[in-house]
């Protein structure tokens, strides 16, 4: 809820106040709250605000939108794929790191070691960011969005939302809300999905079927992320979201007809299912970067962030709740989204609103 609710206002700090002290801010809040949750003993107050405030850290780095800001335009598509792929990676050495700190450490010595790994990329990184509001900005370049002066707070906060009347910047949205549904589908859904196909006695059983599946997604996003930084700037954005969601459609339809994650063909599902998520998110964050005008950059990133959050709590209580009348009621849902998005991405090319 912090961040549906906070995106769009970080989003204007960031324009407003520059990048190189949100980071660091973000580093402070998410070092601070790690090593103040050993110390806690409720939930209720002391674990629930310590875990509001990281959350809150956790997502000045979500909306961050130095891609935009550091790499050209005609390098932009290669940087979001590097960067995707980068975090890909990062996603399985901490779970690999996570396992052998569990057996090496407390849990309280857990924390603060966190802590103290926070604090010191927070110290590099942040001390790789330009000061000002800086933004890499070709002064000669029209903008897809134009750089329109914007007054009051109220209009500044929901600026990103008046950008989607720009096709390009309404498509990044789009992806965004698919591809955020889809990682909560992997992430979260998978788990109770594969329960409804074993007994209690082996619980164990589909939660090591859901790791698999998930290591497949996570290897097969890896290889795609690395395809990507070659075609991602050589092909039109438009047919490339055209395909990441032709690729979902394809991908969730395939493990509701095979209807059993056993079998050997799911974890083919999978994999194209982890390409299709790749090619969405590297999308995503190109488009906005790419086509948001560089004063309200960081608006359109908040913008964004808020979205694919709604995405995640439609999966979370819509979904949840058809679930309990029908066991691929998330992935029905994902492939209407999918099928809404491909409509759009349709109408735009036929009246040429996507050339780029």
């Amino acid at each position: 809820m912090v961040k549906v609710f906070l995106s769009s206002v970080i989003g204007y700090f960031f324009d407003e106040f520059g990048r190189k002290i949100m980071l660091a801010l973000a580093y402070t809040i998410l070092a601070i709250s790690l090593a103040l949750m050993p110390g806690q003993t409720t939930i209720f107050p002391g674990l629930l605000l310590c875990r509001l405030l990281y959350a809150f850290g956790q997502l000045i780095m979500i909306v961050n939108p130095l891609l935009g800001d550091y790499v050209e335009d005609k390098y932009k598509g290669r940087g979001g794929s590097i960067q995707y792929t980068a975090g890909t990676i990062g996603c399985l050495l901490a779970i690999k790191l996570q396992q052998y700190f569990i057996k090496s450490f407390e849990l309280d010595q857990l924390f603060y070691v966190s802590s103290a790994i926070v604090v010191a990329a927070g110290i590099i990184i942040v001390s790789c960011v330009r000061g000002g509001k800086y933004y890499n900005y070709e002064p000669s370049k029209k903008e897809e969005v134009g750089e329109e002066q914007v007054e009051s707070t109220l209009q500044k906060l929901i600026y990103g939302f008046k950008m989607a009347a720009n096709p390009w910047i309404l498509l990044g949205y789009l992806t965004g809300f698919i591809v955020r549904g889809e990682s909560y589908l992997i992430g979260n859904v998978i788990y109770l999905w594969n329960g409804t196909f074993y007994d209690k006695e082996h619980h164990q059983d589909a939660v090591q079927r859901s790791s698999e599946m998930n290591e497949v997604q996570f290897y097969s996003a890896i290889f795609s992320g690395l395809v990507f930084t070659y075609f991602i700037d050589r092909w039109n954005k438009g047919t490339l979201v055209l395909l990441a969601n032709v690729l979902f459609v394809f991908s969730l339809l395939a493990l509701i007809y095979i209807d059993n994650p056993a079998s050997q063909l799911s974890l083919y599902a999978f994999a194209i299912l982890g390409i299709g998520v790749a090619c969405a998110f590297v999308l995503g964050y190109y488009i906005i970067a790419r086509y948001s005008c560089h004063v309200h950059r960081g608006k359109a990133s908040g913008a964004f962030s808020v979205i694919g959050n709604v995405s995640i709590w439609v999966c979370l209580v819509l979904g949840g709740y058809l679930f309990t009348y029908w066991k691929n009621a998330q992935f029905s849902l994902y492939i209407l989204f999918s099928v809404i998005t491909i409509s759009v991405v349709l109408y735009f090319k036929v009246k040429g609103k996507l050339k780029e």
